[in-house]
């Protein structure tokens, strides 16, 4: 490995780091093994309302939050790429991408979980945005 990529393995470290928590803590609670908190997990006003609104919130969040996995590898094999065949500065510049890419869609899931454990607390509510 190119010594100037070895300097890049703490955001690496960092990029597999929020994909990993994203999709474990949401598919632990989607699946009813990790109970609604105040630590891990989506917490949102609504999600924390109920036991059901937490499952239904992370149940429909947990499609989306598998994204974080394919961006993080993505990202981490384009900036390795981008080290080898350019240099670091491109390593850096992708790794920073794809990790605001990560935060992206886990605050993308976020309000899709705020949405379905609403839904859950108020089937009449009006979902859509005006």
């Amino acid at each position: 490995m190119n010594s100037d990529l070895v300097t890049l393995l703490p955001l690496f470290f960092g990029i597999a780091i929020v994909a990993v928590a994203a999709v474990t803590a949401t598919r632990s609670a989607a699946h009813g093994n990790l109970a609604r908190n105040s630590s891990i997990g989506i917490r949102t006003r609504h999600t924390q309302v109920s036991d059901e609104a937490w499952l239904a919130g992370h149940a429909a969040a947990l499609p989306l939050m598998k994204l974080t996995g394919w961006v993080a590898v993505a990202t981490v094999v384009l900036a390795t790429a981008a080290g080898t065949a350019f240099n670091i500065t491109w390593s850096i510049t992708i790794g920073l991408i794809g990790l605001t890419l990560e935060v992206a869609v886990v605050l993308w899931a976020t309000a899709i979980a705020n949405r379905a454990a609403l839904s859950v607390i108020d089937p009449t509510a009006n979902h859509t945005r005006s």
